[in-house]
């Protein structure tokens, strides 16, 4: 379960990249500077594992829909590690693993 409350929240923040900067935008209302750029990170590692089958959901029509996202392995400094799945309209393995890391660093800012 807290494997894919991860990956939905994953998606959900890519999502908001494509419609909004910064990557905590909407979703800290408290005070916009509780998580920035020059926080730490326990980010460590990303490596593509290829595409596959996944239910995933979709903001746009508000459910889940299968889809054959881009896969990416991710570690965390604190022991923790996820996959990451890309929608696949980003179209390149390129494009695909900096929108991932991107998430996955901001994602290892929050405690």
């Amino acid at each position: 379960m807290q494997y894919r409350v991860f990956a939905t929240l994953l998606t959900l923040l890519i999502y908001d990249s494509v419609v909004a900067e910064p990557p905590y935008w909407g979703t800290v209302y408290i005070d916009p500077d509780i998580l920035t750029d020059e926080d730490p990170t326990t980010f460590s590692s990303i490596s593509y594992s290829g595409t596959g089958s996944r239910v995933m959901f979709d903001r746009r029509t508000n459910s889940f829909e299968t889809f054959e996202p881009f896969l990416f392995d991710v570690t965390f400094s604190d022991g923790l590690s996820t996959e990451v799945q890309v929608n696949p309209e980003f179209e390149t393995q390129q494009a695909a693993m900096e929108v991932a890391e991107f998430y996955a660093r901001e994602v290892g800012r929050i405690p």
